[in-house]
């Protein structure tokens, strides 16, 4: 029971720290600058799609979260599920483009 425990710990201990690091990077120049080039992509393709989903999606799910719902993509956004508040910028269009993907 103690080891379960200590996975639980160190569950919440890694959400907390992965919460704290999207809410950080989200504030960032760096990802102002980033929102820029991405809003500026217009989903028609494949590789657009591919694109999107690689550069707001992938670090964090790899390839494991593709084909998820646009409008569970988007309540994950508004509601900031796992620090994907940071992904506010990403149009409405854009959102359904990566759940196509």
């Amino acid at each position: 029971m103690s080891n379960m425990i200590k996975i639980v710990t160190l569950l919440l201990i890694l959400i907390f720290l992965i919460s704290t690091i999207s809410a950080y990077a989200a504030s960032s120049p760096l990802v102002a600058q980033q929102k820029a080039d991405y809003s500026a992509i217009t989903p028609s393709g494949k590789n657009e799609k591919m694109m999107l989903y690689n550069a707001n999606c992938g670090v964090c799910h790899g390839q494991g979260k593709r084909g998820q719902q646009a409008t569970q993509i988007g309540k994950a956004i508004n509601k900031n599920i796992g620090g994907m508040g940071s992904l506010k910028f990403l149009s409405s269009e854009q959102i359904r483009a990566i759940s196509s993907f």
